[in-house]
Formats: C-alpha cells, sequence, structure tokens
C-alpha cells in the first residue's frame, strides 16, 4: 500500500460502521500506543447538517463528536490530518 511504503503509516480500514461503532473505533484508535508524530483519519459516509451517516442509515453523529474522539489518548498531542 502505498501510505505505508512512502510515508510509513499503518492503515486501518472499517466498513459500514453505525455511528455509535465509528466513535468508538476512533477512540480505541486514539487511545491505542505506537502512534508516530502524526495521524489521520478518513471517513467517507453521507452527511448533513454537520452530521455524519452511520453504515446502517440510521444513526448519526456530529462533526464535534468526531474532533472529539480523535483529539483524545496517545494521539492528542500530535498533528493530526
Amino acid at each position: 500500500m502505498v501510505f505505508k511504503e512512502y510515508f510509513d503509516f499503518e492503515v486501518e480500514v472499517r466498513y459500514d460502521l453505525s455511528a455509535e461503532e465509528m466513535l468508538s473505533s476512533i477512540s480505541e484508535f486514539s487511545r491505542s500506543e505506537g502512534h508516530g508524530s502524526m495521524a489521520a483519519l478518513t471517513i467517507l459516509s453521507h452527511g448533513y447538517q454537520r452530521n455524519i451517516a452511520g453504515g446502517d442509515n440510521q444513526s448519526s453523529c456530529s462533526v464535534q463528536e468526531i474532533v472529539d474522539s480523535f483529539n483524545t489518548g496517545n494521539v492528542q498531542n500530535i498533528k493530526k490530518v
């Protein structure tokens, strides 16, 4: 994968998560060990009025909830994209 080969990023992929599962997965990633000097998060989903739709098409979470989950734990003081 390009990210590992050129940028030394470990890539984790999750599919069809509900909003709750997205937040849990992001929080788990943020608390995990072994992050370098930067972390990146990409979410491919639909959204509406600053909310991101879950893969179940029934749940949603706010952009702020995602940012808060991604700005805790072991990634709190590193650069994020």
